[in-house]
């Protein structure tokens, strides 16, 4: 029997369909109708063979080939021998342009570092030694000195300043090589001393700027002073000359920085000849006359070497005589009476009544006494003996030799300044005469005379002085000599 099959519903009655076990089927859907769904839903048309993410490097992604990203170079390229370009940077990467100021240059940095070290190191030891109002009373720089004007003269002086304090501490001489931990120091400093040279002879060669001239000199051979065996009498001889070119002292004097240059240069070069042979002297500032020296000399104090004014005249007088003695040696018996009248003027010389154009201070006394034992000393022991002679006992009862007086004065003064005057550097030149009377002295006073030159030595901010007369003293008194010429056979400076 025929069983009617149930009729399928139309399309447009949209049922849902039944399976064999009776559940509904859900409707099918073609598969390209999804993607093609989903690409209008993200908006983007996308290629099979294109990159998702552009990170190989340039060569690669120009080839089109795939890239091992490996970095900085990829090793596709640098395994072919082809030259890889790098990596393009994505946008969030790339630097903006802010308004960032540059960073300064180098010679900025030690420039800065330099005024730190002056501000933090030297200016608070710095101690004003002119007292008065007289022409050179400051020595403050002025406008057109040359820590202004040119960095490099005022960064060779820190350097220094920190090359003197360092070999202070560790007790070593001031010179290349003694420290090699500060090598670089040096170095630095001699490239900083050739830059102010060029600046000078750049000066010199313009001519136009005379102050500026000579304080550049003056801060080489500042600097110079502090080395151990420097070259240092050649700036003083061009430091001369120059001041006779320009006019001369009388001229140069009226600018109170120019005169302050002078004064110290004058001050160095005249007591360095004391203790120089009469074969190496500075003989730039022989031609100066007694009111030239007396207008460089006489306006304020020095505080290496407190002497008053005639007392340094006097000396400068024996230097002369020393001098004149060793180019005519059969001439000498024609200098007794200016010998004999040195002599009678340096002992007539009445401490109480010192005047100068600056204040006393309250050692002036005791450093009057001292010069002027020491100035005496001085010319018993470099003298000929014929014109040394010439000087007389300053007593009647005194029976010992004149040499033999001053020697045991001038100790006495020297062991009461070392502890009374707060400067005793300005000892070194005594010293350096009781180390030449000394020679046959007892050990323990030469002990003492270097003692006392090791704590001139630990001062902040001496020159080498005091170093190279204790080099001076112990070769002289192991070589057994006697006389001055055996004891600063050539040219020393001993002033700290």
């Amino acid at each position: 029997m025929l069983v009617p099959l149930r009729q399928k519903p139309p399309s447009d009655q949209h049922g849902p369909e039944l399976d064999l076990v009776g559940q509904v089927q859900r409707p099918r859907q073609d598969e390209s109708s999804i993607t093609f769904a989903k690409k209008q839903a993200s908006g983007k048309r996308s290629k099979r063979w294109a990159a998702k993410t552009k990170t190989g490097c340039l060569t690669c992604r120009e080839r089109r080939v795939k890239c091992d990203e490996q970095k900085p170079f990829c090793r596709k390229c640098t395994n072919f021998g082809r030259e890889c370009r790098g990596y393009q940077l994505s946008k969030d990467m790339i630097a903006v342009d802010f308004s960032i100021p540059r960073a300064p240059d180098h010679e900025s940095l030690k420039l800065a570092d330099a005024l730190l070290y002056f501000a933090l190191r030297i200016q608070p030891k710095v101690i004003r030694q002119e007292k008065g109002s007289g022409a050179f009373q400051s020595t403050r720089p002025s406008v057109k000195a040359h820590m202004v004007i040119f960095p490099d003269a005022f960064i060779m002086r820190t350097i220094n300043h920190n090359i003197v304090t360092i070999t202070q501490q560790n007790r070593a001489l001031p010179r290349y090589g003694a420290l090699p931990s500060i090598n670089y120091l040096w170095k630095q400093l001699y490239e900083y001393v050739a830059s102010t040279m060029r600046e000078l002879n750049h000066l010199i060669n313009t001519g136009d700027d005379v102050d500026m001239i000579l304080h550049y000199i003056l801060s080489i051979f500042a600097i110079e002073g502090t080395i151990v065996d420097s070259v240092w009498k050649v700036h003083v001889e061009g430091f001369a000359s120059l001041v006779q070119f320009y006019g001369g002292v009388e001229k140069l004097v009226k600018t109170p920085m120019t005169a302050m240059a002078i004064r110290h240069m004058f001050i160095y070069a005249t007591v360095a000849n004391t203790t120089s042979p009469t074969n190496d002297q500075v003989m730039g500032f022989d031609m100066l006359t007694t009111e030239e020296v007396m207008l460089v000399y006489s306006h304020s104090g020095f505080s290496s070497f407190p002497c008053a004014t005639v007392m340094f005249l006097d000396m400068m007088q024996i230097t002369r005589l020393r001098q004149r003695c060793a180019r005519k040696p059969q001439a000498v018996e024609d200098l007794v009476s200016e010998a004999r009248s040195v002599f009678r003027q340096i002992q007539d010389f009445r401490t109480s009544d010192w005047k100068e154009t600056y204040p006393r201070s309250d050692d002036s006394i005791l450093l009057a006494e001292t010069f002027k034992a020491a100035v005496i000393l001085y010319g018993l022991l470099s003298l000929p003996r014929l014109l040394s002679s010439q000087c007389s006992s300053p007593d009647d009862d005194i029976t010992e030799s004149p040499r033999l007086y001053y020697r045991t004065l001038l100790f006495n003064l020297v062991v009461a300044g070392m502890t009374t005057v707060e400067r005793n550097e300005c000892f070194t030149w005594p010293i350096a005469v009781l180390g030449a009377a000394f020679h046959d002295g007892a050990p323990m006073v030469q002990n003492t005379l270097l003692q006392y030159l090791d704590g001139i030595i630990m001062r902040p901010g001496v020159d080498c002085g005091a170093v190279t007369l204790t080099s001076r003293l112990r070769e002289f008194w192991e070589s057994g000599k006697s006389t001055w010429e055996g004891c600063f056979y050539k040219s020393t400076s001993v002033l700290a």
